[in-house]
């Protein structure tokens, strides 16, 4: 069963496929043409989007480890989001990774 009919719960456990890396790589290329800053990378505790995290972090020659925040996994509200967010405010280039019904439903209360 494709995961958006099983649920975002049903891939928490699912890494990347091939295309799912190429896909990565191609938009740390993106980023990085757009001379992306990178200070701090931060990625749901979800498999798919700490590999994606990782991924593009490394692309764009981003070295230190990967913060996990559960603000973006799938039990996090807007609130949590909005937290993590003035936890990273210093940082001038923080990119968070998260999952996309979550993602979506923070932009939906945004």
């Amino acid at each position: 069963m494709p995961e958006c009919l099983a649920g975002p719960r049903a891939g928490c456990k699912r890494a990347l496929i091939k295309e799912g890396k190429e896909q990565c790589i191609l938009m740390a290329r993106v980023l990085s043409a757009l001379k992306a800053q990178v200070d701090v990378v931060v990625s749901s505790p979800l498999k798919r989007a700490l590999q994606t995290a990782q991924f593009v972090g490394t692309e764009l020659g981003y070295e230190a480890k990967v913060e996990i925040s559960p603000a973006l996994g799938l039990d996090a509200d807007f609130s949590d989001f909005q937290q993590m967010l003035a936890h990273y405010a210093e940082y001038e280039g923080c990119w968070p990774w998260g999952t996309t019904p979550i993602c979506s439903s923070f932009w939906d209360a945004w």
